[in-house]
């Protein structure tokens, strides 16, 4: 969370809420839904979701290697979709 605005920050494997303090690896359902969970009890009803994880890894096609596909993948597509 940035220290001066309260703004909830990300890294490309967790998310942080604001004042709820939950914190999950995007990828990983149980964790997201203990997140939800914890956001739920301290404020009620989500009405609002903003997903922006994400992460590159920095070799062509030919040359990625398995599990950096799919950490890629765990993270952009499944983080998103969870």
């Amino acid at each position: 969370m940035h220290p001066n605005t309260g703004i909830a920050s990300a890294s490309p494997r967790t998310a942080v809420v604001t004042g709820a303090e939950a914190t999950a690896y995007v990828s990983d359902r149980g964790a997201v839904a203990a997140a939800v969970q914890a956001v739920r009890e301290a404020y009620g009803p989500i009405t609002i979701v903003v997903t922006s994880a994400g992460v590159e890894t920095f070799a062509s096609v030919t040359d990625i290697t398995p599990d950096a596909w799919d950490r890629v993948m765990a993270v952009n597509l499944t983080g998103t979709f969870i």
